[in-house]
This record gives C-alpha cells, sequence and structure tokens, in this order.
C-alpha cells in the first residue's frame, strides 16, 4: 500500500498522527508523529481496557456497585449526572462511557480501579508516551 494524503489543515492546527498497516507494520501516513499532545477522552479507552482485564482474570466484579462522591460529578458531560439511580455496577459505568463518554461513570471507575494501574495498563499496551494524569472533569 502506497502512503495515503492527510488532510491540510491550518498552521494553528496542533495534531498528529501516525497509521501503521498492522499486518506488516508498514507506516502508511504520519503526520508529526514525535510531537506530544493533550487528549480528552482516550484515556477512557485505557481505564475501560483495563477494567476488562481485571474482570478477565477475576479480580474485579463487574456487578459491584459503586456510588458517587461529590468529587466524582460532573454536570453537563454524559447523562449519569442526570439519572435519579446513582447507584451504579461496574458493567453499566462502562456502557456510559463507552456509549456517551459520560465523566461521572469515568470517574467513579478510575476512583475504583485506580489511577496507577490504568497508567500501567496503558505501558503494559505498549502506549509508553502516553497516560492519563487525573480525573475527567
Amino acid at each position: 500500500m502506497s502512503m495515503l494524503e492527510l488532510p491540510v489543515l491550518t498552521e494553528s492546527a496542533e495534531w498528529s498522527v501516525r497509521l501503521i498497516e498492522a499486518d506488516t507494520a508498514k507506516v502508511i501516513a504520519e503526520h508529526a508523529p514525535g510531537r506530544l499532545l493533550k487528549t480528552a477522552s482516550v484515556g477512557k479507552t485505557f481505564l475501560l481496557a483495563e477494567v476488562a482485564r481485571q474482570i478477565s482474570v477475576g479480580t474485579l466484579d463487574a456487578m459491584q456497585t459503586i456510588t458517587p462522591t461529590a468529587a466524582d460529578v460532573v454536570a453537563d458531560s454524559g447523562i449519569l449526572y442526570l439519572m435519579k439511580q446513582k447507584e451504579m455496577r461496574i458493567d453499566d459505568l462502562c456502557l456510559l462511557i463507552g456509549a456517551v463518554s459520560d465523566n461521572t461513570a469515568t470517574n467513579m471507575l478510575l476512583r475504583r480501579i485506580g489511577l496507577r494501574a490504568v497508567q500501567e495498563a496503558t505501558r503494559e499496551l505498549g502506549f509508553v508516551e502516553m497516560e492519563c494524569e487525573t480525573a475527567f472533569a
């Protein structure tokens, strides 16, 4: 496969990308691949991956319930902050994170799993220059 043509963006746009062909590991497109940028909800993917790993090895019960603390709640993000039922099962929190990028659900789950565990999982997945640093606001 030849190199893909990437879009031309205005100079004020800061972006970085590297696309690698899965079966050959050949780079098929890139733009400033060494540039480190702040990300928004990418950290949620690593949180969900670590939750899935812990459930699969039996160290986390998907049916365990978690009640939000005041520090977990993020108004105007997702839908959990609007719901009457605040205590949620871990598997339902994962659904809210995956479906609507719910920051309250993310904070609740991050508090249960632990930031350190998510950071370690991120590195173990090969993302050594990326990490989640804080709760979601």
